[in-house]
């Protein structure tokens, strides 16, 4: 899990001079994504998924971005207390409120928020435990 603020450069060059340590069973997870398009080609070629918070309901910034992203590399999460998502602005973020970033990333998609919630259910799974056997959604 890695939080990268305006050093994306500088953590793409680490990590491809390092990439013989990474591990190709699991995944690693670029948590709040903010980078460019650029940025997530030369993460995605890594290994690396993306977590998106409540940004992507308030700003356009990132479409193109998570249009981009291969299905099976998204996540959603609340990055609670803070950066809460439209509608709830204003408020402390909750992690009940990740429902706005998973119907605003379905949008964004053009899939239903249900095949959207399904589809990160089934990453958050693989990913986090591969191991366990898990029942459908």
């Amino acid at each position: 899990m890695i939080h990268c603020r305006s050093a994306f450069a500088d953590l793409i060059d680490i990590l491809t001079g390092n990439s013989k340590s990474l591990d190709s069973q699991t995944p690693g997870i670029i948590h709040f994504f903010t980078g460019t398009k650029e940025d997530a080609k030369s993460l995605l070629n890594l290994g690396f998924v993306f977590t998106f918070g409540g940004v992507v309901t308030f700003t356009r910034d990132y479409d193109e971005v998570i249009r981009m992203i291969p299905m099976d590399s998204i996540l959603s999460e609340t990055d609670a207390p803070y950066v809460t998502p439209v509608p709830h602005r204003g408020k402390r973020n909750e992690p009940g409120y990740v429902i706005e970033v998973v119907k605003k990333l379905a949008d964004v998609r053009k899939v239903s928020t249900d095949q959207m919630a399904e589809n990160i259910w089934a990453n958050a799974r693989r990913i986090f435990s591969p191991q366990i056997a898990w029942p459908a959604a």
